[in-house]
C-alpha cells in the first residue's frame, strides 16, 4: 500500500522477508503478536513495525526517518496504515 509523506511517495508492505523480520525482532510468533494488537501497541513498536514494513522498498531506512514519517503523517494515520498493510500481508492471493 501506497502513502505520501513530506511530499514523497512510500510503499508500506508486509511480504514474508518482513514478517520474519518481524518475529525475529519481536522474539515472537505472528499469532501471539496478533493478540498483542488486539490490546494496542506501543509507539515504540508501531515505529518498528512501521520500519520494516518500509524496508523492501528502502533497506536502510532509520527508525530517525521513520519518525518522521510518522510525525509528517500523525500517529493515528500510522496506526491505520500499519493495521491495513499487516491484515493484506494475510489476504489470499488470487
Amino acid at each position: 500500500m501506497t502513502f505520501e509523506a513530506n511530499g514523497q511517495i512510500y510503499e508500506l508492505k508486509y511480504n514474508i522477508r518482513a514478517l520474519r523480520t518481524i518475529e525475529d525482532v519481536f522474539q515472537c510468533p505472528l499469532p501471539e503478536l496478533q493478540a498483542r494488537f488486539e490490546k494496542g501497541i506501543g509507539i515504540n513498536d508501531l515505529v518498528k513495525f512501521f520500519q520494516i514494513g518500509l524496508m523492501h522498498a528502502k533497506p536502510d531506512i532509520t527508525i530517525e526517518q521513520v519518525d518522521e514519517i510518522i510525525d509528517a503523517i500523525g500517529i493515528e494515520k500510522a496506526a491505520e496504515l500499519f493495521s491495513t498493510a499487516f491484515q493484506e500481508a494475510f489476504q489470499k492471493k488470487a
